[in-house]
């Protein structure tokens, strides 16, 4: 595997001490801020990536709707300027129901394209 700049980086002296605590920090506030607007990580992938589009068209039905609800909630919450009520925001933003597809389409869509050249 190729190492690249950023791995190169974190591999400086003291480096990788600074880096964890903020690495933290971004997580904790990145889900905070999920969490106020009802969001789920998953929900913020570009749906435009043929990968992530692809995903979208395999997933369940009620899934779908429930993304599209979630997507539609989020952009009420920001236009009115408020926050999700705290009753609501118990629960794991980083529950995946994309990522763990994608790998699979993937390597899907490779085969797709070896068999094409065929």
């Amino acid at each position: 595997m190729q190492t690249g700049r950023f791995d190169k980086f974190l591999q400086l002296p003291g480096v990788r001490s600074l880096w964890n605590p903020f690495r933290a920090w971004h997580r904790r506030f990145t889900e905070r801020q999920l969490k106020s607007f009802g969001l789920l990580m998953d929900d913020c992938l570009n749906e435009y990536e043929p990968v992530v589009a692809e995903v979208l068209k395999k997933l369940p039905k009620e899934e779908l709707i429930m993304r599209e609800k979630r997507i539609k909630r989020a952009f009420d919450i920001s236009i009115k300027k408020t926050e999700l009520h705290p009753d609501h925001q118990d629960y794991d933003v980083w529950r995946p129901y994309i990522t763990s597809r994608i790998n699979a389409v993937q390597k899907q869509m490779a085969d797709e394209k070896l068999y094409q050249r065929d």
